[in-house]
């Protein structure tokens, strides 16, 4: 058995090209046809920093406000960057001009350490981190709301031994 990290689109791609068993993700804006879906569970997100980042010393930061700052982000088409974009738009808020694009949420966390970045996590992850005094959410509000995501197959494939477990 093998783990594959990446984003749902990079995922569901692999699977529907018979590269990976079975995926843990989103099928949001993805043909589905040939997909089975079971929902785990739905995530929030949250835009996190570190402690003591300038942003955290605003009284609700809106988003104009946290825009001028470097942002870490995950790649198009990914669900989580529609999110984030959708969220900049409804608002009328131009996207931050320095950007960096990353999948791991562990380069994530270490630019957000080192760093006057802000990032979105999923709020369980950045619950986990803020609990360990790693990062700090800021309390700003994204519009846009992620799809369940859950165990996603391909419909006309049989699973392996290793998926069974």
């Amino acid at each position: 058995m093998s783990v594959q990290i990446d984003t749902s689109d990079v995922l569901v791609q692999a699977l529907q090209q018979d590269q990976l068993d079975i995926v843990v993700g989103r099928t949001y804006g993805f043909p589905a046809l040939d997909l089975s879906f079971e929902i785990l569970s739905e995530e929030v997100l949250s835009i996190v920093a570190r402690p003591g980042h300038p942003a955290l010393a605003m009284a609700r930061p809106k988003l104009a406000d946290i825009a001028k700052f470097a942002w870490i982000v995950q790649p198009r088409p990914s669900p989580m960057r529609e999110v984030i974009d959708q969220t900049f738009r409804e608002s009328r808020v131009a996207l931050p001009a320095s950007t960096v694009e990353t999948s791991s949420i562990l380069t994530t966390l270490c630019l957000l350490l080192h760093s006057d970045m802000l990032a979105v996590l999923p709020s369980s992850v950045a619950d986990y981190y803020a609990a360990l005094g790693t990062i700090a959410s800021l309390g700003t509000g994204l519009r846009g709301r992620l799809a369940p995501y859950g165990l996603i197959l391909r419909k006309s494939r049989r699973t392996s031994p290793a998926t069974q477990h």
